[in-house]
């Protein structure tokens, strides 16, 4: 079995070092979130929604304008990422639907006073998260009991682990969890009802989970 290898990539942090990864990244946004989208419809989350890792917050702006009539609160830890993210919900004209905070999902002090949510979800940050047992903790006790959860990630698999490669898809998916794995989390974090979805091309999983007895 490959042994994960922790990212080792640093925060993006500085003005200009934001903007150039927004750049690159702004146009293709759209079709980046198009299977997380597709899966979310399937979900039809309403109310209060908390997402984890917003970066510059494109996502955070398909969402709201996806569900018009939920609010948003986009956890980031970058604070350049949300002076970006400010700025970009700005010009989509949604100040009034979404807030950023500067922190992270294992930082229980800061998660406490955020309140409770109807749908938790976060793409491509899990990887990253510091300690994600603490991580999968907080999510559990922050979302509503007939709440929603859906993370989506990357997987590590073995056909792209051991290609010679060090770009950043790469570290990630060294850096990524496998359904195993994240299984062991969900149970330390109380949750046992969720199903995990690793559909083609299979380098990628859904987890979708909730604290109801309904099927997810």
């Amino acid at each position: 079995m490959t042994k994960r290898i922790p990212h080792q990539e640093e925060a993006i942090n500085g003005n200009n070092l934001v903007e150039t990864y927004a750049r690159e990244h702004e146009e293709n946004s759209q079709s980046h979130f198009s299977a997380f989208l597709n899966d979310l419809e399937k979900l039809n989350p309403r109310g209060r929604f908390l997402e984890i890792g917003s970066g510059p917050g494109f996502l955070t702006a398909l969402v709201a304008e996806k569900y018009p009539q939920s609010t948003i609160v986009a956890l980031e830890p970058s604070k350049e990422m949300i002076d970006y993210a400010k700025t970009f919900r700005k010009t989509k004209g949604l100040d009034n639907r979404i807030e950023f905070v500067q922190g992270s999902i294992d930082d229980e002090t800061k998660v406490k006073k955020l309140g409770q949510f109807d749908l938790v979800y976060s793409t491509f940050s899990l990887h990253h998260w510091t300690n994600p047992q603490q991580a999968w903790r907080m999510i559990s006790k922050t979302v509503k009991s007939s709440g929603t959860i859906f993370i989506h990630d990357l997987k590590r698999v073995s056909w792209l682990y051991h290609l010679p490669f060090k770009n950043g898809f790469f570290e990630s998916i060294r850096a990524a969890y496998i359904p195993r794995e994240i299984g062991y989390m969900l149970k330390y974090a109380g949750i046992r009802n969720y199903k995990i979805k690793t559909p083609f091309p299979y380098f990628w999983m859904s987890i979708i989970a909730d604290k109801s007895h309904k099927t997810v």
